[in-house]
């Protein structure tokens, strides 16, 4: 039998396996152990002689129910571990609706686009460029930033950022100003890549074991429906105002709403 610890006045469980009575572990007339193999230089962990009853043919030791005590497992009762996490997965995900709203938002209005903003095909495609070039390296930068600063102070930053992008955005059509709309682009862009990796890495903070991969996959399920409600509603606001402005203005809108999402996930995560 195997014996971790044996105290009975602390009322100590004692977990052991099966001992028959023909077990050389005990004395056939004393009932107490005998000299075991032990490892050399461990004599003096060797625990203490128990006594026990003098057995016969019926006798067992049978094993006891080890307590969480003992097995150092205690009950969790943090927000992660309830159903609280699902309510944290519905509000995370939104945060990075708005991001892929406005990412394509240029796309299906293209053509009104550049007689609008009186834009080459070069220009027009530089829209796209002047936030893809930046994420190159600076999420690396951005990652260890996040890390830093913490997750959750990191979430409302990026959020931030890419509001405040599709604001200037949207602005520089009132104005008419192409360097303006590529100012505003680049913030969208520093914000929007980052926002997403930090994302994920609070969703494995809730989720754990097999939860991981559902969270992840209707975080990228909604940014896929985001994508595509960009490119169907986009004309038909354009349809309906006559301009760049209404669509432009939902965009900042739907990223305001992300943004905000986003302190609520920074004051949920800090009861987690």
């Amino acid at each position: 039998a195997e014996y971790m610890g044996y105290n009975s006045q602390m009322n100590c469980k004692i977990v052991s396996q099966i001992v028959r009575t023909e077990s050389p572990l005990l004395h056939p007339q004393g009932g107490s152990l005998e000299n075991s193999q032990i490892e050399p230089g461990a004599s003096e962990k060797r625990p203490p002689d128990i006594n026990l009853p003098s057995p016969n043919e019926n006798t067992r030791i049978l094993p006891l129910q080890s307590s969480k005590s003992v097995d150092f497992v205690m009950k969790d009762d943090t927000l992660a571990n309830s159903g609280w996490r699902f309510l944290f997965l519905a509000v995370v995900i939104t945060v990075s609706f708005g991001c892929y709203f406005c990412l394509g938002i240029p796309a299906p209005i293209e053509k009104e686009f550049k007689q609008v903003m009186s834009l080459s095909s070069t220009q027009f495609q530089l829209l796209y460029s002047c936030q893809s070039w930046p994420n190159i390296f600076l999420p690396l930068l951005f990652g260890f930033l996040a890390d830093k600063i913490g997750h959750r102070q990191a979430i409302v930053i990026f959020a931030t950022m890419v509001t405040i992008g599709q604001g200037i955005f949207a602005l520089s059509i009132n104005l008419q100003s192409f360097y303006l709309a590529i100012l505003g682009r680049i913030i969208f862009g520093l914000g929007g890549v980052s926002l997403k990796v930090v994302a994920y890495s609070l969703e494995a903070f809730w989720f754990k074991g097999k939860e991981i991969a559902l969270a992840m996959s209707l975080d990228t399920c909604l940014c896929s429906v985001a994508i595509s409600l960009n490119t169907e509603l986009m004309p038909r606001f354009l349809a309906i105002s006559g301009g760049l402005s209404l669509g432009l203005t939902m965009g900042f809108v739907i990223c305001l709403f992300s943004m905000f999402a986003g302190i609520a996930t920074y004051f949920i995560d800090r009861h987690r």
